[in-house]
């Protein structure tokens, strides 16, 4: 899951694909948002991630799968015990906010 919508942050990177990359939850729910200039940018970061995971047990070296996000941004929203966190609750907290307000779910 991801949201598609074109941003453009304060020094003037767009980017049109956002996925949330990880998840940290104790008193709040603390979210990496990593933005892509597309989703063929997120593709590219999949192939690199299964090139790494396929080489580690070849000893031919420590190999790293490439991050191809250009923007992270954090979140942090709080958190209910008394409810489930799924990642769709998770996208529709951030569509809740203004610069994704318009956000597709892709």
């Amino acid at each position: 899951m991801a949201l598609q919508i074109n941003t453009t942050n304060e020094i003037g990177i767009s980017t049109s694909y956002h996925k949330i990359s990880k998840i940290n939850i104790d008193n709040d729910i603390n979210i990496e948002l990593s933005s892509y200039i597309n989703k063929s940018y997120r593709v590219l970061e999949q192939d690199s991630e299964t090139k790494a995971e396929e080489t580690k047990d070849l000893h031919v070296g420590i190999t790293f799968a490439q991050d191809y996000s250009i923007v992270k941004r954090y979140y942090t929203f709080p958190l209910d015990k008394e409810s489930e966190i799924s990642f769709t609750e998770l996208y529709t907290k951030l569509k809740a906010l203004p610069d994704f307000k318009d956000a597709v779910d892709i």
